[in-house]
């Protein structure tokens, strides 16, 4: 058995795991089609400062900025699910 380190799942770590998980199986799939993956925009580095962003939001701000960084956030990742899905649907 190894040892690692798993962090606590959160709404906004779970998003940003989805993100970065379809981004590196998309680039996967561009290493092993001849023609690649075109129109695939990888939006990780956005995903993961939203999700850091809310992570660092202190107590007292949480009420007045958390819905507009967890909608940044799921905008992102709704862009990167539908970017996968026009890709599965064109190979």
């Amino acid at each position: 058995m190894v040892e690692t380190n798993v962090h606590y799942p959160t709404d906004s770590t779970l998003l940003w795991d989805t993100v970065r998980v379809i981004t590196r199986l998309i680039g996967d799939l561009d290493e092993l089609l001849p023609q690649g993956v075109p129109g695939f925009t990888n939006r990780s580095r956005s995903a993961r400062r939203r999700m850091q962003e809310i992570m660092r939001i202190a107590p007292k701000a949480r009420p007045r900025h958390l819905v507009s960084k967890y909608r940044e956030l799921i905008h992102t990742t709704e862009q990167v699910i539908g970017n996968a899905r026009e890709v599965l649907n064109s190979t």
